[in-house]
């Protein structure tokens, strides 16, 4: 990030809170807590990706082709939170990110299609691993280094200490297994339990 260019915030809706109703109203009360910041969200896949997981059990597919399937899934779960929240800014090819990044005096929130920075035909210094090893946990990252974002967030439905170690993190299985190693250089890096924002609990 350069001194011309604003503070940018990532973060990543896991897509196991998709079954929560009250999904829109948690994200709202817990945006509305933090600081003003330019902030991009990418959602996970949830459900959609363990049917995937149980059928490269079954099947043995290849681990690539895999791979590129759940991110092109990605896409449907991009479209339903962008119904879900309208007020996000969608935001869904590579030109429209970069112009929403380069804008300076924006701090709006924006939904991101993981398929807008990430697919097949990416090109770049940091290289994920095409197997399971990668989820939106290290997409997020990956989207988080290349606009420079001081602060990852990881909204997921579970708690961590604050001290946890990223590498026992991915051990427990919280966090992917890719994932400690694309953090680096990221100043700020947390997991927050959206339960505890979900309608009929005290705002954390």
């Amino acid at each position: 990030m350069t001194d011309k260019t604003p503070a940018v915030r990532v973060v990543k809706l896991g897509g196991s809170l998709l079954v929560n109703p009250g999904l829109a109203v948690a994200v709202r009360r817990w945006l509305t807590a933090q600081s003003q910041r330019k902030t991009a969200i990418i959602v996970g896949g949830g459900e959609l990706i363990d049917v995937m997981r149980g059928m490269d059990r079954r099947f043995e597919l290849d681990l690539t082709a895999m791979h590129w399937r759940c991110i092109r899934l990605l896409r449907h779960t991009f479209e339903i939170v962008s119904e879900l929240m309208p007020e996000l800014i969608p935001i869904g090819d590579a030109k429209a990110l970069e112009r929403w990044s380069l804008d300076r005096g924006n701090r709006s929130a924006a939904l991101v299609a993981v398929d807008a920075f990430y697919d097949a035909n990416t090109r770049g210094p940091i290289s994920l691993p095409t197997n399971w090893a990668t989820t939106t946990d290290s997409i997020a990252a990956l989207l988080a280094q290349q606009l420079e974002a001081t602060e990852l967030v990881l909204l997921k439905s579970c708690s961590v200490s604050e001290t946890i170690d990223w590498r026992e993190a991915a051990r427990r299985e919280i966090v992917d297994a890719a994932f400690p190693q694309f953090i680096e250089g990221i100043p700020d890096v947390r997991l927050v339990n959206l339960k505890d924002h979900l309608p009929g609990t005290a705002i954390q």
